[in-house]
């Protein structure tokens, strides 16, 4: 998947602009709104229903397989590429969403 991210364009960024945009360059990373957006584009074409009247966010998917990860033991702070384990930490954060076991 990583080398599927490489282009001809020389940059630090996994994932970025390949083409100018706006104000961005070639090699630009890609701006928060414009990746959640385009995420959002790519689930409505693939028809993608969620549980509730929203479908999930591509942040909520992204806390989720941080949380997946985790669970197995990765490193998730160094697989979601973030310096300040703060960062990591907000993905960690189920925020109420984990299912609860009730027993008979």
């Amino acid at each position: 998947m990583i080398r599927r991210c490489r282009d001809r364009v020389v940059n630090p960024y996994m994932v970025h602009n390949a083409k100018a945009h706006a104000k961005a360059k070639p090699g630009d990373p890609l701006h928060p709104s414009s990746l959640s957006a385009g995420f959002a584009k790519a689930r409505g074409m693939a028809k993608v229903k969620g549980t509730d009247a929203a479908p999930p966010s591509f942040h909520e998917l992204r806390s989720l397989a941080e949380r997946l990860y985790a669970d197995q033991g990765i490193d998730t702070q160094t697989l979601l590429g973030h310096k300040d384990p703060r960062m990591t930490s907000t993905y960690h954060d189920s925020r109420g969403a984990e299912w609860l076991e009730v027993k008979c």
